[in-house]
């Protein structure tokens, strides 16, 4: 007999000692409850996702962002700790869903029956919140962190620990099933082979406290109830913090979409100044926003949202408070409160601050010029990219800097700051900080252009108009000419109602063959470009004119050419001028057209120049004065680079009798 078989004290056999149980019974309701709602949170996400390229069984970044997937920059820097609870609830796509939902109804059963719900709930809290963390602590701050994976393999590495208690076969055989999906879960090996996209620090930091919690498991007796008892209340807890988190991501939900870009914040001002009221502070500063730029502002409101958080030293709602003064003030960029505000936010590490603090600094007389540039430096250094732009400016302007005031400005534009990358586009088209000749010319302007194709697709137009018309004049070396390529660039700046852009664009039309020109259009350009203040706008709308019957389109256009005269745009006043001198649209006015002549001249117009001496020498005989005043303005007019005006001048000149 084994001892276990023998008599007891009390003469009768010894029965043989229980084994212990393998589960607890009933229906595992809490697993079931749990893989419910991760389902229905994914068809959510999917059913909401403002980026539909990801297809309709995906959830697009942003999404996951709106609905609460982790991110060092948003936890970490911005404080957003729900984040940790809502991220274990989201999954990127169905397979992850499938296989962390088949995980989970595995583990969570045969966990749920041999620890009972309250502690089943714990793992699944304590390890959904060790994952979150762990995936913080490992992943890099800017990748977004999803999934149910770190209560998952809390789940499975309980089961592993709390099946010790098992006797018999069975013990092995769960631990078995369990290692095989939880031991390749915790191999980069394997991520690496399949392609995935695997986030082992969340594994592995909700497996540690699925273990850990196992071996508490393990124990019996009273401190056992008891600790059950704590863990238990803490996975209530937890699971209370969870659904506080879904309502503060309500809350945050309309500024997320301002700041992902997916709407505008004026469209959702309702939106925003409720979730303001119910304490969110990225809704205040942009509520404050709407309040400041709005039209009409409301700037008493926008500083009394402002001034506490400010107090507080919230370098933002410093900033914004600022700007606040300023635009309540008469004159931008001279208010003392908005100053003390910018140098604040600026000491604190923003660089908008450190800008508008340049600005505000060379609004005043006399111009420190040093701590302008000092200011600029910071803000650049804090990557703002605007202030790189201002620094640049700045340090073009010393002599001997040109070569660093480039280099400043390439760093604004690797920023993506539209007015920087402009800038470089010009100073190596200009060879500002490099040396052009014959042989380095059409290098510099291919690496030019590109800085202005840069900046046309970040919205300045004025990279538009620089890489159009280098393409529409062939600058970029033979052959180069790429009319419809100038045309594609020249006409995103005539949309946006800029009049360079239209007669530049106006101008490439006129290039292409006869057959494919489209006068008509050609002449809607240059007049648009006219009437808003395009001297080289009204020069082209005359030449157009000259170019087709003068005296049915002359007529037409005269009217525009007259307000464009009464704005004193030079050009359309000489244009005004060969119209009252030929009678074409009223009656001749010779008087009339001398005078605009002279007052163009005297504007600086060297063409009005020449057509003056043209003037002057038509009408015989002409004195010594007349011959000396037209060669003069002849010159004025050779110099400014007409070569006509130079043949004319010599032909002038010799009417003057030689001196014996």
């Amino acid at each position: 007999m084994t001892p276990a078989q023998g008599p007891s004290l009390l003469g009768e056999p010894a029965a043989p000692p229980p084994a212990a149980p393998i589960g607890r019974g009933g229906l595992p309701w809490l697993t079931l409850t749990t893989l419910f709602v991760l389902v229905v949170g994914f068809l959510v996400e999917v059913g909401t996702s403002p980026d539909p390229t990801t297809g309709a069984l995906a959830a697009s970044v942003d999404t996951l962002v709106l609905m609460g997937g982790t991110m060092r920059t948003l936890v970490v820097g911005d404080h957003e700790w729900w984040r940790v609870f809502l991220a274990p609830l989201l999954h990127g796509d169905l397979i992850h869903i499938a296989l962390n939902g088949f995980a989970l109804a595995m583990a969570g059963m045969l966990l749920e029956s041999l620890v009972g719900r309250g502690r089943w709930l714990a793992t699944w809290t304590v390890g959904a919140l060790a994952g979150s963390l762990a995936s913080l602590a490992v992943t890099k701050e800017n990748v977004v962190s999803v999934g149910a994976s770190g209560a998952v393999m809390a789940l499975l590495a309980a089961v592993m620990v709390v099946a010790m208690r098992i006797e018999g076969p069975a013990r092995s055989q769960i631990q078995v099933q369990v290692a095989r999906l939880l031991v390749p879960s915790l191999l980069p090996i394997v991520a690496v082979r399949s392609g995935g996209n695997i986030d082992f620090g969340a594994h592995f930091g909700g497996a540690f406290a699925g273990a850990l919690l196992g071996l508490v498991w393990l124990k019996e007796g009273a401190l056992a109830r008891v600790v059950g008892g704590l863990a238990t209340a803490v996975g209530l807890g937890l699971l209370t913090t969870t659904v506080v988190a879904v309502g503060i991501a309500a809350r945050e939900r309309p500024s997320l979409l301002v700041e992902l870009g997916k709407a505008k914040a004026e469209a959702l001002g309702p939106e925003l100044a409720a979730a303001c009221t119910a304490g969110s502070k990225r809704a205040c500063l942009m509520h404050a926003q709407n309040l400041i730029y709005g039209e009409p502002p409301q700037l008493e409101q926008a500083v009394a949202i402002l001034e506490k958080p400010c107090a507080s030293g919230d370098a933002e709602a410093c900033f914004h408070l600022a700007n606040a003064y300023d635009r309540s003030s008469a004159k931008p960029f001279t208010d003392e409160k908005a100053k003390a505000l910018w140098s604040k936010a600026c000491d604190e590490k923003l660089g908008g601050g450190c800008f508008n603090l340049a600005l505000w600094l060379e609004n005043q007389s006399p111009i420190d010029d040093e701590a302008v540039s000092a200011a600029y430096r910071a803000g650049c250094a804090l990557k703002y990219g605007k202030a790189c732009t201002g620094l640049a400016v700045a340090i073009y302007q010393l002599p001997g800097k040109a070569a660093e005031a480039l280099e400043t400005a390439r760093a604004g534009c690797a920023l993506d700051t539209k007015e920087s990358c402009w800038l470089v586009g010009r100073f190596l088209s200009q060879g500002i900080g490099v040396e052009l000749t014959t042989v380095t010319t059409p290098g510099y302007l291919n690496e030019a252009v590109k800085f202005h194709e840069k900046a046309c697709t970040l919205g300045d137009v004025r990279g538009c108009n620089s890489a159009g018309v280098l393409y529409r004049d062939g600058d970029l070396g033979p052959g180069a000419v790429d009319l419809e390529k100038a045309i594609g660039l020249l006409e995103k700046a005539c949309a946006t109602a800029d009049p360079l852009g239209c007669t530049n664009l106006g101008e490439a039309l006129a290039k292409r063959p006869k057959e494919k020109r489209d006068p008509k259009r050609e002449f809607e350009l240059f007049d648009a470009a006219c009437a808003g203040g395009s001297v080289a706008g009204c020069d082209d709308l005359l030449s157009a004119v000259m170019r087709a019957d003068v005296n049915t389109e002359g007529p037409k256009y005269r009217p525009h050419l007259e307000a464009a005269c009464e704005k004193k745009i030079a050009t359309a006043c000489r244009a005004v001028a060969l119209f009252d001198e030929q009678g074409i649209g009223g009656p001749v006015n010779l008087e009339r057209s001398t005078q605009l002549l002279e007052q163009g001249c005297a504007g600086g117009e060297a063409l009005s120049c020449a057509w003056l001496a043209d003037n002057l020498v038509k009408a015989p005989p002409l004195s010594r004065a007349t011959i000396d005043r037209a060669d003069g303005l002849y010159e004025t007019a050779c110099n400014a680079g007409y070569h006509d005006a130079c043949e004319r001048r010599a032909k002038v000149r010799a009417m003057v009798p030689a001196k014996r």
